[in-house]
């Protein structure tokens, strides 16, 4: 159990006391190594169960989703809108679930309305389940800079969200606008396509056929 308030602490020691298999970390867990919990260095599977502050809980699923060990599965109670925007499918596609979603199998639960909480937040929430499907690739792996180039291209694409897909690589890649109009004529993507009606497996499809385009750049460096 992590917890980084001392008075819940304080509380979890008191009402878990006859638990002999539970210990408690006071932390903050963006801070925190999970090495120190024997989590990573060994191939221990395990789960993870949270109620995630709102302001942290994107950047801890990044975290454990691309750590070398990642959970088999995350259960999380996190915001509402963020888990609806975790498990978006095209038209309404954005960074944060294709970031997710090229790691996981992702879907919603359960809702919790925000009169279930003391105090009472200002926003629903929602239970979401996070089932990871893919492996970050090891330093220095072959896949590593697919991986790396996955990224790369969506960020780039999602960079003005309501200009058009292919202005954007132009403009964040340095590609000429060419090259992508040729990619998006192998797979029948529209050239007036904007980056949230793109599917992870076209995402994945540009990410494998600019590959060689990233390398050849790479090498002239």
């Amino acid at each position: 159990v992590i917890e980084k308030d001392p008075l819940m602490v304080k509380i979890l020691k008191e009402t878990l006391v006859n638990y002999k298999n539970i210990k408690i970390i006071q932390s903050d867990a963006r801070q925190l190594l999970i090495p120190r919990i024997n989590i990573i260095d060994s191939r221990n599977q395990y789960k993870i169960v949270a109620n995630l502050p709102y302001n942290v809980a994107t950047f801890l699923i990044r975290q454990w989703l691309e750590l070398k060990n990642p959970p088999q599965a995350m259960i999380l109670m996190i915001q509402k809108e963020v888990a609806q925007r975790i498990i978006a499918k095209p038209p309404r596609s954005n960074l944060l679930a294709m970031s997710v979603q090229f790691y996981a199998d992702v879907k919603i639960i359960d809702y919790v309305k925000k009169e279930s909480f003391w105090p009472k937040p200002k926003v629903d929430a929602a239970i979401i389940k996070i089932i990871p499907t893919r492996l970050p690739a090891p330093d220095g792996a072959a896949d590593g800079g697919q991986e790396k180039n996955f990224f790369r291209i969506i960020k780039a694409g999602f960079s003005q969200p309501r200009k058009q897909l292919i202005g954007n690589l132009v403009r964040r890649l340095n590609i000429p606008k060419e090259k992508i109009v040729s990619v998006f004529g192998d797979f029948d993507i529209s050239e007036r396509i904007r980056a949230e009606n793109l599917s992870l497996a076209q995402w994945l499809l540009l990410t494998k056929s600019l590959y060689t385009f990233f390398k050849m750049e790479e090498n002239k460096k």
